[in-house]
Protein backbone atom coordinates (compact mmCIF):
# COMPACT_ATOMS: atom_id res chain seq x y z
CA UNK A 1 0.00 0.00 0.00
CA UNK A 2 1.45 3.74 -0.85
CA UNK A 3 1.60 5.64 1.75
CA UNK A 4 1.08 10.03 0.98
CA UNK A 5 2.85 12.02 2.82
CA UNK A 6 0.30 14.69 4.01
CA UNK A 7 1.12 18.34 4.45
CA UNK A 8 1.00 19.69 7.80
CA UNK A 9 0.68 23.19 8.79
CA UNK A 10 3.75 25.65 10.32
CA UNK A 11 1.54 27.51 12.11
CA UNK A 12 1.22 26.00 16.06
CA UNK A 13 -1.64 27.77 16.82
CA UNK A 14 -4.32 25.60 17.87
CA UNK A 15 -6.80 28.07 16.65
CA UNK A 16 -5.99 28.52 13.43
CA UNK A 17 -5.72 24.28 13.37
CA UNK A 18 -9.15 23.95 14.22
CA UNK A 19 -10.50 26.92 12.11
CA UNK A 20 -8.88 25.09 8.97
CA UNK A 21 -10.38 21.83 10.18
CA UNK A 22 -13.34 23.12 10.36
CA UNK A 23 -12.84 24.86 6.48
CA UNK A 24 -12.13 21.54 4.81
CA UNK A 25 -15.23 19.57 6.88
CA UNK A 26 -17.23 22.34 5.31
CA UNK A 27 -15.50 21.86 1.63
CA UNK A 28 -15.69 18.36 1.74
CA UNK A 29 -19.71 18.59 2.63
CA UNK A 30 -20.04 21.32 0.20
CA UNK A 31 -18.72 18.69 -2.51
CA UNK A 32 -20.65 15.71 -1.15
CA UNK A 33 -23.84 18.40 -1.48
CA UNK A 34 -23.40 18.78 -5.04
CA UNK A 35 -22.64 14.69 -5.71
CA UNK A 36 -25.93 12.84 -3.88
CA UNK A 37 -25.28 9.43 -4.42
CA UNK A 38 -21.28 9.67 -3.56
CA UNK A 39 -20.52 6.21 -1.19
CA UNK A 40 -18.03 7.72 1.45
CA UNK A 41 -18.06 4.38 3.05
CA UNK A 42 -15.33 1.67 2.76
CA UNK A 43 -18.40 -1.34 3.06
CA UNK A 44 -19.47 -0.68 -0.64
CA UNK A 45 -15.82 -2.07 -1.94
CA UNK A 46 -16.27 -5.11 -0.11
CA UNK A 47 -18.93 -6.42 -2.42
CA UNK A 48 -19.03 -8.73 -5.45
CA UNK A 49 -18.37 -6.47 -8.21
CA UNK A 50 -18.99 -7.10 -11.86
CA UNK A 51 -15.80 -6.52 -13.67
CA UNK A 52 -15.09 -5.97 -17.16
CA UNK A 53 -12.41 -8.34 -17.34
CA UNK A 54 -9.89 -5.78 -17.67
CA UNK A 55 -9.35 -5.39 -14.15
CA UNK A 56 -10.02 -7.23 -10.90
CA UNK A 57 -10.35 -4.73 -8.31
CA UNK A 58 -11.64 -1.18 -7.43
CA UNK A 59 -7.81 -0.45 -6.67
CA UNK A 60 -6.22 -1.58 -10.16
CA UNK A 61 -8.84 0.51 -11.68
CA UNK A 62 -7.56 3.52 -9.72
CA UNK A 63 -4.34 2.95 -10.96
CA UNK A 64 -2.70 4.69 -13.69
CA UNK A 65 0.40 4.83 -15.22
CA UNK A 66 2.40 8.25 -15.95
CA UNK A 67 4.29 6.26 -18.43
CA UNK A 68 2.05 4.51 -20.58
CA UNK A 69 -1.36 6.30 -19.61
CA UNK A 70 -1.74 9.78 -21.68
CA UNK A 71 -5.44 10.42 -20.24
CA UNK A 72 -7.10 9.61 -16.94
CA UNK A 73 -10.22 10.54 -14.78
CA UNK A 74 -11.07 11.91 -11.43
CA UNK A 75 -14.09 12.92 -10.30
CA UNK A 76 -14.60 15.54 -7.44
CA UNK A 77 -14.65 13.93 -4.69
CA UNK A 78 -13.34 10.64 -5.74
CA UNK A 79 -9.06 10.32 -5.84
CA UNK A 80 -7.30 7.62 -8.43
CA UNK A 81 -3.26 7.03 -8.30
CA UNK A 82 -0.87 7.95 -10.62
CA UNK A 83 2.71 5.77 -10.88
CA UNK A 84 5.91 5.61 -12.57
CA UNK A 85 6.89 1.94 -12.02
CA UNK A 86 6.93 1.49 -15.60
CA UNK A 87 9.76 3.96 -15.77
CA UNK A 88 12.88 2.46 -17.23
CA UNK A 89 14.47 5.24 -15.94
CA UNK A 90 13.74 4.13 -12.31
CA UNK A 91 14.74 0.79 -12.97
CA UNK A 92 18.13 1.25 -13.73
CA UNK A 93 18.73 4.42 -11.90
CA UNK A 94 17.04 3.94 -8.41
CA UNK A 95 19.22 7.06 -7.01
CA UNK A 96 17.15 8.67 -9.05
CA UNK A 97 15.00 12.20 -8.67
CA UNK A 98 11.46 12.67 -8.61
CA UNK A 99 9.51 15.70 -8.74
CA UNK A 100 5.87 16.18 -9.57
CA UNK A 101 3.77 19.06 -10.75
CA UNK A 102 0.37 20.06 -12.09
CA UNK A 103 -0.73 22.95 -14.34
CA UNK A 104 -3.67 23.85 -12.28
CA UNK A 105 -5.41 23.73 -9.04
CA UNK A 106 -8.34 21.46 -10.21
CA UNK A 107 -6.89 18.52 -8.54
CA UNK A 108 -5.05 17.60 -5.05
CA UNK A 109 -2.08 15.79 -5.17
CA UNK A 110 -0.25 14.06 -2.60
CA UNK A 111 2.99 12.47 -3.13
CA UNK A 112 3.96 9.36 -1.79
CA UNK A 113 7.12 9.54 0.81
CA UNK A 114 9.39 7.18 -2.56
CA UNK A 115 7.81 10.60 -4.85
CA UNK A 116 7.59 7.50 -7.52
CA UNK A 117 3.45 7.79 -7.23
CA UNK A 118 1.03 10.25 -6.61
CA UNK A 119 -2.60 10.44 -5.11
CA UNK A 120 -4.71 12.62 -7.55
CA UNK A 121 -8.16 13.71 -5.78
CA UNK A 122 -10.39 15.95 -7.97
CA UNK A 123 -11.83 19.80 -6.64
CA UNK A 124 -12.88 21.34 -8.98
CA UNK A 125 -14.79 20.21 -12.70
CA UNK A 126 -12.08 20.59 -15.24
CA UNK A 127 -9.15 19.25 -16.46
CA UNK A 128 -5.31 19.80 -15.96
CA UNK A 129 -2.07 18.00 -16.87
CA UNK A 130 0.19 16.03 -14.37
CA UNK A 131 3.93 16.00 -14.81
CA UNK A 132 6.72 13.88 -13.40
CA UNK A 133 10.51 14.79 -13.97
CA UNK A 134 13.12 12.18 -13.15
CA UNK A 135 16.15 13.34 -12.68
CA UNK A 136 19.09 10.69 -12.81
CA UNK A 137 23.06 10.98 -13.63
CA UNK A 138 24.81 8.77 -16.43
CA UNK A 139 28.19 7.70 -16.39
CA UNK A 140 30.50 8.79 -19.42
CA UNK A 141 32.87 6.25 -20.51
CA UNK A 142 35.65 7.57 -21.86
CA UNK A 143 37.85 4.92 -24.53
CA UNK A 144 40.41 7.12 -25.24
CA UNK A 145 43.93 6.18 -24.17
CA UNK A 146 45.91 7.83 -21.99
CA UNK A 147 48.41 10.53 -23.68
CA UNK A 148 49.84 12.07 -20.53
CA UNK A 149 53.50 12.91 -20.01
CA UNK A 150 55.72 10.06 -18.78
CA UNK A 151 58.91 10.73 -20.11
CA UNK A 152 62.78 9.42 -19.92
CA UNK A 153 66.00 11.25 -20.08
CA UNK A 154 69.46 10.40 -20.86
CA UNK A 155 72.14 11.93 -18.07
CA UNK A 156 75.64 12.08 -19.09
CA UNK A 157 76.54 9.31 -16.87
CA UNK A 158 74.12 6.65 -18.65
CA UNK A 159 71.24 7.01 -15.92
CA UNK A 160 67.93 7.63 -17.35
CA UNK A 161 65.52 10.44 -15.82
CA UNK A 162 61.68 9.49 -15.53
CA UNK A 163 58.96 12.28 -15.50
CA UNK A 164 55.73 11.60 -14.08
CA UNK A 165 52.88 14.41 -13.95
CA UNK A 166 50.51 12.69 -12.00
CA UNK A 167 47.88 12.61 -14.48
CA UNK A 168 47.52 9.20 -14.15
CA UNK A 169 44.86 9.47 -11.50
CA UNK A 170 43.03 12.10 -12.90
CA UNK A 171 42.43 10.85 -15.68
CA UNK A 172 40.54 7.28 -14.35
CA UNK A 173 38.17 9.35 -12.69
CA UNK A 174 34.50 8.33 -13.42
CA UNK A 175 32.70 11.28 -15.37
CA UNK A 176 28.52 11.63 -15.27
CA UNK A 177 26.47 13.77 -17.18
CA UNK A 178 22.75 14.97 -15.66
CA UNK A 179 20.09 13.89 -17.63
CA UNK A 180 15.65 13.96 -17.41
CA UNK A 181 13.42 12.41 -18.47
CA UNK A 182 9.50 13.82 -18.47
CA UNK A 183 6.20 12.03 -18.58
CA UNK A 184 3.10 13.68 -18.02
CA UNK A 185 -0.50 12.58 -18.20
CA UNK A 186 -3.98 14.41 -18.96
CA UNK A 187 -6.51 14.49 -15.64
CA UNK A 188 -10.23 15.05 -16.25
CA UNK A 189 -11.81 15.82 -13.44
CA UNK A 190 -15.25 15.12 -13.65
CA UNK A 191 -18.69 15.50 -11.90
CA UNK A 192 -20.08 11.98 -12.33
CA UNK A 193 -24.01 11.14 -10.76
CA UNK A 194 -26.44 8.83 -11.20
CA UNK A 195 -29.75 9.74 -13.76
CA UNK A 196 -31.90 8.37 -11.41
CA UNK A 197 -30.94 7.32 -7.54
CA UNK A 198 -33.66 5.99 -6.89
CA UNK A 199 -35.11 3.52 -9.09
CA UNK A 200 -37.99 1.05 -9.85
CA UNK A 201 -37.82 -2.26 -11.93
CA UNK A 202 -40.62 -4.67 -12.82
CA UNK A 203 -39.43 -8.49 -12.03
CA UNK A 204 -38.97 -10.84 -15.05
CA UNK A 205 -38.13 -7.32 -17.16
CA UNK A 206 -35.38 -6.55 -18.89
CA UNK A 207 -34.36 -3.55 -20.26
CA UNK A 208 -33.84 -1.50 -17.51
CA UNK A 209 -30.48 0.14 -17.08
CA UNK A 210 -28.30 1.78 -14.61
CA UNK A 211 -27.31 5.07 -16.11
CA UNK A 212 -24.70 7.49 -15.20
CA UNK A 213 -24.21 10.72 -16.87
CA UNK A 214 -21.14 13.80 -16.51
CA UNK A 215 -18.62 10.38 -16.20
CA UNK A 216 -15.38 10.53 -18.42
CA UNK A 217 -15.17 6.43 -17.63
CA UNK A 218 -16.95 3.80 -20.05
CA UNK A 219 -18.39 0.50 -19.82
CA UNK A 220 -15.31 -0.97 -21.39
CA UNK A 221 -12.91 1.29 -19.14
CA UNK A 222 -12.98 1.38 -15.57
CA UNK A 223 -16.62 1.43 -14.98
CA UNK A 224 -18.05 -1.60 -12.66
CA UNK A 225 -21.45 -2.60 -10.66
CA UNK A 226 -22.25 -4.46 -7.72
CA UNK A 227 -24.84 -5.01 -5.34
CA UNK A 228 -25.30 -5.87 -1.66
CA UNK A 229 -27.04 -9.07 -2.69
CA UNK A 230 -27.47 -11.41 -5.78
CA UNK A 231 -30.53 -13.06 -4.47
CA UNK A 232 -33.03 -13.07 -7.29
CA UNK A 233 -31.01 -10.27 -8.56
CA UNK A 234 -28.10 -9.19 -10.84
CA UNK A 235 -26.83 -6.34 -12.41
CA UNK A 236 -24.59 -6.84 -15.71
CA UNK A 237 -23.10 -3.83 -17.30
CA UNK A 238 -25.40 -1.47 -15.87
CA UNK A 239 -28.78 -3.97 -16.92
CA UNK A 240 -30.85 -4.63 -13.97
CA UNK A 241 -32.89 -8.34 -13.20
CA UNK A 242 -34.86 -9.12 -10.62
CA UNK A 243 -37.04 -12.64 -10.30
CA UNK A 244 -38.47 -11.55 -6.64
CA UNK A 245 -40.09 -8.36 -5.08
CA UNK A 246 -37.35 -6.93 -3.26
CA UNK A 247 -35.35 -3.61 -2.40
CA UNK A 248 -32.03 -3.64 -3.31
CA UNK A 249 -28.43 -1.47 -3.08
CA UNK A 250 -26.62 -1.18 -6.72
CA UNK A 251 -23.32 0.68 -6.78
CA UNK A 252 -21.27 2.16 -9.84
CA UNK A 253 -17.56 2.34 -9.60
CA UNK A 254 -16.79 5.94 -12.21
CA UNK A 255 -13.77 8.01 -12.11
CA UNK A 256 -12.37 7.31 -9.02
CA UNK A 257 -15.88 7.31 -6.55
CA UNK A 258 -18.53 5.17 -6.33
CA UNK A 259 -22.18 6.29 -6.42
CA UNK A 260 -25.15 4.38 -4.73
CA UNK A 261 -28.92 3.53 -6.24
CA UNK A 262 -31.43 1.85 -4.22
CA UNK A 263 -33.96 -0.40 -6.57
CA UNK A 264 -37.39 -1.64 -5.62
CA UNK A 265 -38.34 -4.84 -7.63
CA UNK A 266 -41.89 -4.94 -7.93
CA UNK A 267 -44.80 -6.34 -9.33
CA UNK A 268 -47.53 -3.98 -10.53
CA UNK A 269 -50.80 -4.69 -11.81
CA UNK A 270 -53.72 -3.13 -13.31
CA UNK A 271 -56.65 -2.92 -11.00
CA UNK A 272 -59.30 -3.85 -13.49
CA UNK A 273 -58.44 -6.91 -15.95
CA UNK A 274 -61.54 -6.26 -17.72
CA UNK A 275 -60.79 -4.50 -21.34
CA UNK A 276 -64.62 -3.49 -22.21
CA UNK A 277 -66.65 -0.76 -21.33
CA UNK A 278 -69.82 0.94 -22.39
CA UNK A 279 -70.59 3.77 -23.93
CA UNK A 280 -69.89 6.77 -21.75
CA UNK A 281 -69.06 4.36 -18.86
CA UNK A 282 -66.47 5.47 -16.82
CA UNK A 283 -63.68 2.64 -15.06
CA UNK A 284 -60.68 2.97 -13.17
CA UNK A 285 -57.53 0.89 -14.83
CA UNK A 286 -55.16 2.76 -12.09
CA UNK A 287 -51.53 0.74 -11.67
CA UNK A 288 -51.28 -0.70 -8.04
CA UNK A 289 -47.66 -2.11 -6.50
CA UNK A 290 -45.64 0.74 -8.41
CA UNK A 291 -42.42 1.55 -6.39
CA UNK A 292 -43.38 5.02 -6.08
CA UNK A 293 -39.51 5.87 -6.96
CA UNK A 294 -40.82 6.46 -10.67
CA UNK A 295 -43.83 8.76 -11.94
CA UNK A 296 -47.25 6.68 -13.10
CA UNK A 297 -48.53 7.45 -16.72
CA UNK A 298 -51.63 6.81 -18.41
CA UNK A 299 -52.53 7.61 -21.81
CA UNK A 300 -54.69 6.40 -24.97
CA UNK A 301 -53.39 5.74 -28.80
CA UNK A 302 -57.10 6.90 -30.20
CA UNK A 303 -59.33 9.48 -27.70
CA UNK A 304 -61.91 8.73 -30.36
CA UNK A 305 -63.15 6.23 -28.44
CA UNK A 306 -62.08 6.77 -24.83
CA UNK A 307 -59.99 9.36 -22.93
CA UNK A 308 -57.97 8.60 -19.83
CA UNK A 309 -57.64 10.77 -16.61
CA UNK A 310 -54.03 11.40 -15.26
CA UNK A 311 -54.80 8.93 -12.19
CA UNK A 312 -55.66 6.01 -14.68
CA UNK A 313 -59.58 6.41 -14.79
CA UNK A 314 -60.74 5.72 -18.52
CA UNK A 315 -64.20 6.65 -20.11
CA UNK A 316 -65.53 5.10 -22.95
CA UNK A 317 -66.50 8.08 -25.71
CA UNK A 318 -68.00 5.75 -28.71
CA UNK A 319 -67.88 1.77 -30.04
CA UNK A 320 -64.50 1.05 -31.37
CA UNK A 321 -60.93 -0.17 -29.67
CA UNK A 322 -58.08 2.27 -28.45
CA UNK A 323 -54.67 0.83 -26.67
CA UNK A 324 -54.31 1.69 -22.91
CA UNK A 325 -50.62 2.72 -22.52
CA UNK A 326 -49.49 2.65 -18.80
CA UNK A 327 -45.56 3.23 -17.72
CA UNK A 328 -43.96 3.10 -14.62
CA UNK A 329 -40.71 1.58 -12.99
CA UNK A 330 -38.95 1.84 -16.24
CA UNK A 331 -41.72 -0.40 -17.99
CA UNK A 332 -44.94 -0.23 -20.43
CA UNK A 333 -48.08 -2.27 -20.79
CA UNK A 334 -50.38 -1.86 -22.95
CA UNK A 335 -54.01 -3.21 -23.43
CA UNK A 336 -56.57 -2.89 -25.77
CA UNK A 337 -59.77 -1.16 -24.27
CA UNK A 338 -62.76 -1.81 -26.14
CA UNK A 339 -66.07 0.32 -26.01
CA UNK A 340 -68.87 -2.19 -26.80
CA UNK A 341 -72.92 -2.45 -26.55
CA UNK A 342 -74.68 -3.21 -23.61
CA UNK A 343 -75.42 -6.90 -24.14
CA UNK A 344 -72.00 -7.54 -24.75
CA UNK A 345 -70.82 -5.83 -21.75
CA UNK A 346 -73.18 -7.86 -19.93
CA UNK A 347 -71.94 -11.04 -21.52
CA UNK A 348 -68.47 -10.26 -20.83
CA UNK A 349 -68.69 -9.32 -17.12
CA UNK A 350 -70.41 -12.49 -16.28
CA UNK A 351 -67.75 -14.36 -18.34
CA UNK A 352 -65.55 -12.92 -16.00
CA UNK A 353 -67.33 -13.47 -12.76
CA UNK A 354 -67.26 -17.40 -14.00
CA UNK A 355 -64.03 -17.48 -13.75
CA UNK A 356 -63.22 -15.51 -10.42
CA UNK A 357 -65.91 -17.86 -8.99
CA UNK A 358 -63.84 -20.89 -9.66
CA UNK A 359 -66.85 -22.57 -11.58
CA UNK A 360 -65.80 -26.28 -12.06
CA UNK A 361 -65.40 -28.17 -15.06
CA UNK A 362 -68.09 -30.78 -15.48
CA UNK A 363 -70.54 -32.46 -18.23
CA UNK A 364 -72.57 -34.46 -16.16
CA UNK A 365 -73.19 -31.45 -14.02
CA UNK A 366 -73.08 -28.64 -16.91
CA UNK A 367 -76.25 -26.70 -16.02
CA UNK A 368 -76.00 -26.98 -12.02
CA UNK A 369 -74.51 -23.98 -10.96
CA UNK A 370 -70.98 -23.82 -9.52
CA UNK A 371 -70.15 -26.27 -12.69
CA UNK A 372 -70.21 -25.95 -16.26
CA UNK A 373 -68.38 -27.37 -19.67
CA UNK A 374 -67.79 -25.38 -22.46
CA UNK A 375 -70.76 -24.74 -23.89
CA UNK A 376 -73.10 -24.51 -21.18
CA UNK A 377 -70.58 -21.49 -20.04
CA UNK A 378 -70.87 -19.96 -22.98
CA UNK A 379 -74.17 -20.20 -22.56
CA UNK A 380 -75.15 -19.25 -19.04
CA UNK A 381 -73.06 -16.12 -20.37
CA UNK A 382 -75.05 -14.79 -23.02
CA UNK A 383 -78.34 -15.77 -21.51
CA UNK A 384 -77.71 -12.40 -19.39
CA UNK A 385 -77.91 -10.51 -22.84
CA UNK A 386 -81.03 -12.28 -24.19
CA UNK A 387 -79.50 -15.08 -26.46
CA UNK A 388 -79.73 -19.08 -25.89
CA UNK A 389 -78.95 -20.26 -29.41
CA UNK A 390 -82.25 -21.17 -30.07
CA UNK A 391 -82.78 -23.49 -26.53
CA UNK A 392 -84.05 -20.93 -23.08
CA UNK A 393 -84.11 -23.84 -21.03
CA UNK A 394 -81.07 -26.11 -21.52
CA UNK A 395 -77.61 -24.90 -23.16
CA UNK A 396 -77.08 -26.65 -26.37
CA UNK A 397 -73.52 -28.79 -27.91
CA UNK A 398 -70.86 -26.43 -29.00
CA UNK A 399 -71.19 -27.33 -32.20
CA UNK A 400 -74.99 -26.63 -32.08
CA UNK A 401 -74.07 -23.76 -31.16
CA UNK A 402 -71.75 -23.11 -34.47
CA UNK A 403 -75.14 -24.28 -36.54
CA UNK A 404 -77.26 -21.32 -35.04
CA UNK A 405 -74.42 -18.62 -35.71
CA UNK A 406 -74.29 -19.80 -38.92
CA UNK A 407 -78.46 -20.34 -39.52
CA UNK A 408 -78.53 -16.54 -38.57
CA UNK A 409 -75.93 -14.95 -40.42
CA UNK A 410 -73.86 -14.68 -37.50
CA UNK A 411 -70.89 -16.76 -38.46
CA UNK A 412 -67.81 -14.92 -39.86
CA UNK A 413 -65.32 -16.17 -42.54
CA UNK A 414 -63.23 -18.28 -40.81
CA UNK A 415 -60.10 -17.10 -43.83
CA UNK A 416 -60.57 -13.42 -42.68
CA UNK A 417 -60.32 -14.20 -38.62
CA UNK A 418 -58.84 -17.49 -38.35
CA UNK A 419 -55.67 -16.62 -36.06
CA UNK A 420 -55.81 -12.63 -36.22
CA UNK A 421 -57.13 -11.63 -32.89
CA UNK A 422 -56.85 -7.97 -33.63
CA UNK A 423 -59.69 -8.43 -36.22
CA UNK A 424 -61.56 -10.31 -32.88
CA UNK A 425 -64.27 -8.35 -30.96
CA UNK A 426 -64.90 -9.03 -27.45
CA UNK A 427 -67.64 -11.82 -27.16
CA UNK A 428 -66.58 -13.57 -30.47
CA UNK A 429 -67.14 -17.44 -30.10
CA UNK A 430 -64.15 -19.64 -31.28
CA UNK A 431 -65.20 -23.21 -32.39
CA UNK A 432 -62.35 -25.71 -32.69
CA UNK A 433 -62.60 -28.93 -33.90
CA UNK A 434 -62.17 -32.67 -32.79
CA UNK A 435 -58.49 -33.56 -32.58
CA UNK A 436 -58.69 -37.03 -32.97
CA UNK A 437 -61.33 -38.87 -35.03
CA UNK A 438 -64.96 -38.31 -35.65
CA UNK A 439 -67.99 -37.14 -33.99
CA UNK A 440 -70.31 -36.45 -36.12
CA UNK A 441 -71.22 -33.12 -35.54
CA UNK A 442 -71.62 -30.00 -37.27
CA UNK A 443 -67.86 -29.28 -38.97
CA UNK A 444 -66.40 -31.65 -36.43
CA UNK A 445 -66.78 -29.32 -33.53
CA UNK A 446 -66.16 -30.35 -29.85
CA UNK A 447 -65.52 -27.32 -27.80
CA UNK A 448 -65.96 -23.56 -27.89
CA UNK A 449 -64.07 -20.63 -26.19
CA UNK A 450 -65.29 -17.25 -26.00
CA UNK A 451 -63.03 -14.16 -26.93
CA UNK A 452 -62.11 -11.62 -24.44
CA UNK A 453 -59.90 -9.22 -25.97
CA UNK A 454 -56.12 -8.89 -25.63
CA UNK A 455 -55.16 -12.25 -27.65
CA UNK A 456 -56.85 -13.76 -24.58
CA UNK A 457 -60.13 -16.29 -24.26
CA UNK A 458 -62.07 -17.74 -21.33
CA UNK A 459 -63.46 -20.89 -21.60
CA UNK A 460 -64.85 -24.31 -19.47
CA UNK A 461 -61.89 -26.53 -20.24
CA UNK A 462 -59.72 -29.00 -17.89
CA UNK A 463 -60.58 -28.25 -14.24
CA UNK A 464 -62.53 -24.85 -14.62
CA UNK A 465 -63.15 -21.41 -16.22
CA UNK A 466 -59.51 -20.41 -17.32
CA UNK A 467 -57.80 -18.01 -19.37
CA UNK A 468 -56.14 -18.93 -22.37
CA UNK A 469 -54.89 -18.32 -25.97
CA UNK A 470 -57.11 -18.42 -29.03
CA UNK A 471 -55.26 -19.93 -31.60
CA UNK A 472 -53.87 -23.26 -29.13
CA UNK A 473 -56.20 -25.69 -31.54
CA UNK A 474 -57.28 -26.18 -34.76
CA UNK A 475 -60.20 -23.78 -35.74
CA UNK A 476 -63.26 -24.74 -37.01
CA UNK A 477 -65.23 -21.79 -37.29
CA UNK A 478 -66.24 -18.29 -35.34
CA UNK A 479 -69.34 -16.59 -34.65
CA UNK A 480 -70.45 -12.88 -33.64
CA UNK A 481 -73.43 -13.44 -31.84
CA UNK A 482 -74.19 -9.69 -31.03
CA UNK A 483 -73.61 -7.68 -34.40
Amino acid sequence: MVEYALSETRNGDKQMKRLAKKLCVCFLAAILGIMPGIVTDAKAASYQWYYNGNYNSIEEARNYSIVNDDHAAAAVGGYINLDSEDSYVGKEHPDAEYEWSTSNQNVKMDVSTDKKSAKITGKVKGSTKVTLTITYKEEIIDNNENTGSNEKNDNNDGSANSKDDGNDDKDNQEKFEEKTVVYSINVQVTTPKLKSSKMGIVINSKGTKVEVTGNASSERDRMFYATDSRKNFSVNNGNLYATKTQTRNVYVYVDGIILKASVKCTNPKIVRNIAVLKKGQSASYALKGASGYTPVSYSVKNSKYASVSKTGKIKGKRYGKTTFIVKADNHTWQMEIYVVKTSIYKTITKAYAYEKAKTKYSQPKRMKKGYADCSSYVWKCYKTAGIYFGDKSYAPTAANIAKWCTNNKRALKLSTYNGKSTKLKPGDLIFYKKRVGKNGRYKNIDHVSMYIGNDTILHASGKMVSFGYPWYRKVAAIGRPVK
